[in-house]
């Protein structure tokens, strides 16, 4: 069995801007934004340089599955040893998480949305 790793660390320095953006999030492609940033910005701090990211390699999604990995991210190595060995998973879907609940916020009340979005 593979030694866990925890990057807890790397989520605790990183949640209360995350949260903040979120909050701030005025449509659900804001909130898809934001979501994609903070994870490769996480990814970015685990991996220093070593897995190239792209926009959209992590996509939020309603549903069962509150988001998507890109198949090229899952066929690279380092990205896959972490993955599998390790509380990454896990981060990202308390982020996928709170991005949701934000979603749902924003779908009850429609009518503040487009009043900022009118102005």
């Amino acid at each position: 069995m593979a030694t866990q790793v925890s990057f807890t660390k790397y989520e605790n320095d990183m949640i209360h801007q995350f949260r903040n953006q979120i909050n701030g999030a005025e449509s659900s492609e804001d909130v898809r934004k934001f979501f994609d940033y903070a994870v490769r910005e996480l990814c970015n701090k685990i991996f220093e340089g070593d897995v190239q990211l792209k926009q959209q390699d992590f996509n939020f999604s309603q549903g069962d599955n509150l988001f998507q990995i890109h198949k090229r991210l899952l066929n690279t190595e380092a990205f896959k040893q972490a993955w599998d060995n390790s509380d990454l998973p896990n981060i990202v879907e308390r982020f996928a998480q709170t991005a949701n609940h934000r979603l749902i916020h924003l779908e009850k009340h429609k009518e503040k949305t487009n009043l900022k979005i009118r102005r």
